[in-house]
């Protein structure tokens, strides 16, 4: 599966979904802006938050192929 986003922040401060299915705290999948980076969560744990947010628009992606989850910010994983 593959979810994507074009996202543009204007804050920092706080948390806040982009797009989820399930329950962010034990499972499913989506994209967040985790205070100021970008990331995202599977199955309840954040596989990845460390891509700093901007006020400049961003295409974000999590691809799932084969029990392999990869995350992309504008093309590069």
């Amino acid at each position: 599966f593959g979810v994507e986003a074009w996202v543009r922040s204007n804050s920092t401060t706080g948390n806040a979904v982009i797009a989820y299915n399930g329950n962010s705290a034990n499972s499913g999948f989506g994209l967040f802006r985790l205070g100021g980076n970008w990331g995202f969560l599977y199955g309840g744990v954040v596989a990845d938050g460390n891509t700093p947010a901007t006020s400049d628009w961003t295409h974000l992606a999590i691809v799932r192929d084969n029990g392999l989850s990869r995350f992309y910010v504008n093309g590069t994983e």
